[in-house]
């Protein structure tokens, strides 16, 4: 079994260890009875569920009037070579690094039977990372009426969603050649942050039947191919494959996957959410075709909110809306205001742990 197999793979429940539902902003409900009480925040905090909408989501573009398609890339997604798939899964095997300790949280986090006290246990055991949460939770962008000091509370209080997206963000060590443009790193990590958190609110709210938790792992890895390959190396494996930049990256993060031993539904996913927009949906496979649209409508969302380099993101058909069961909100915008406190809450715990 591969080590993301492990990591990314549904962990069935010990008889003995009592079971506790997580709920669809990442808290266990069993924690939130327990907890229900403490540290309140004023009106207006994005950890509660009262809070004012985002003024991103506000003075965001509405919905256009009109969509006009992306342009087609072919009438089917592009097969990529077996021999190019092992050669550049290869390549990506240095840049990425994670211990047995990050390995069992992540395991944790993805769990469906998750317990905010088998968390908190895992999340102890590095004290890195327990300085980084309670740094997040404590933040005055938060604004806790009384500072927080026990981990248990934080991860409470920020939700599994934003949890994974710091325990990973803090367990991937990429080779230092890669870090040579730090600010789009900080950007992709961002962007991830908020499109895992956007993508796990649409799985609940578009009621397609697919899961949360998949959702949201999918959503923090789609930019992993970004990640890993610096802009010149994407352009020359265009070159090499005769395919656009925005395939290839999805290529890359989807040799990823298979390297490290994600399940295969991950890999499709990320190399199918990237090049969705340019392809009728009958031509994405059902296995895996509600999941991959969901994510890369988060994705589009993330991008026409403002959480990317400042690109035109393009626009989804009416097709790609109907076949994700998408409703236009009453606000007129993309999203509902729940959804978009969830994102900014993803996107202030994203910003403090990378500051």
């Amino acid at each position: 079994m591969g080590l993301f197999d492990f990591i990314f793979g549904k962990k069935k429940q010990d008889a003995d260890t009592p079971s506790s539902k997580v709920a669809g902003n990442g808290f266990s409900d069993r924690e939130i009875g327990r907890h229900k009480d403490l540290d309140r925040a004023p009106q207006g905090s994005i950890l509660f569920r009262d809070s004012h909408k985002p003024e991103w989501l506000l003075n965001g573009k509405p919905v256009p009037e009109t969509l006009t398609p992306s342009p087609s890339l072919g009438s089917r997604p592009p097969e990529i070579p077996p021999i190019v798939r092992q050669k550049v899964g290869k390549a990506m095997e240095g840049r990425f690094q994670m211990s047995s300790d990050s390995a069992k949280l992540i395991s944790l986090l993805n769990s469906n039977s998750a317990d905010a006290g088998e968390i908190t246990q895992a999340v102890t055991r590095d004290p890195n990372l327990v300085t980084r949460i309670l740094k997040v939770v404590n933040s005055a962008q938060f604004g806790l009426a009384m500072p927080i000091h026990a981990v248990g509370r934080a991860v409470v209080l920020l939700g599994f969603n934003n949890i994974r997206a710091i325990a990973l963000a803090d367990a991937v060590s990429l080779n230092a050649v890669t870090f040579e443009d730090a600010a789009r790193t900080r950007m992709l990590w961002m962007n991830s942050a908020v499109t895992s958190a956007c993508a796990a609110s649409l799985a609940k709210k578009l009621g397609n039947g697919v899961d949360m938790g998949d959702a949201a792992t999918a959503g923090l890895l789609s930019n992993i191919g970004k990640m890993l390959m610096k802009v010149e190396e994407t352009g020359k494996l265009s070159q090499v494959t005769g395919l656009p930049p925005c395939v290839v990256e999805g290529f890359v993060g989807s040799c990823f996957a298979g390297t490290w031993g994600l399940p295969v539904l991950t890999g499709q996913v990320l190399e199918t959410a990237s090049v969705s927009f340019h392809y009728s949906v009958e031509n994405i496979p059902m296995e895996f075709r509600k999941i991959a649209l969901t994510v890369a409508f988060a994705s589009f969302i993330t991008r026409w909110y403002g959480f990317s380099n400042g690109d035109t993101p393009e626009l989804p058909s009416q097709e790609f809306l109907d076949a994700i069961n998408w409703k236009a909100p009453s606000s007129g915008h993309w999203i509902e205001g729940d959804t978009a406190l969830e994102m900014e809450k993803a996107r202030t715990a994203m910003q403090l742990y990378l500051s």
